[in-house]
């Protein structure tokens, strides 16, 4: 696989120093305990617990990925006008990503968020 993403992502590992790297280590490991402090929740019958420890997980895994160069992207329906500005202002900046990319697959999916979100819809 010749993804230039995940050529940056090894070439980011490799410039890191140990310390930052046992960071990054630590940090997967962190990630792991709250998704598995989640299950224990969901387990429990306490889901919006597990909400608040899965939201966190997603927030400390966003955070190592940015360590290595990766974007940060969460994918959420376009609720508002803002919401709609700034996702055509992203496909702008990744317009000509490589399909198959984390980034052409950003854009694929900003491009159907953005379809939907302009397509009236019918009232019932």
């Amino acid at each position: 696989m010749n993804d230039p993403q995940i050529q940056r992502s090894s070439d980011a590992w490799r410039a890191l120093d140990e310390a930052s790297r046992q960071q990054l280590i630590d940090t997967v490991d962190e990630v792991r305990r709250l998704a598995h402090d989640a299950d224990l929740e969901l387990d429990n019958g306490r889901p919006q617990r597990a909400v608040r420890d899965l939201l966190s997980t997603v927030e400390v895994a966003l955070e190592a990925l940015a360590t290595l160069g990766l974007p940060r992207v969460i994918v959420r329906p376009l609720q508002s006008p803002e919401d709609l500005q700034a996702a055509l202002a992203r496909v702008e900046e990744i317009q000509g990503a490589q399909p198959g990319s984390l980034e052409g697959l950003e854009l694929d999916t900003l491009v159907t968020l953005i379809e939907r979100a302009e397509t009236p819809r019918e009232e019932t």
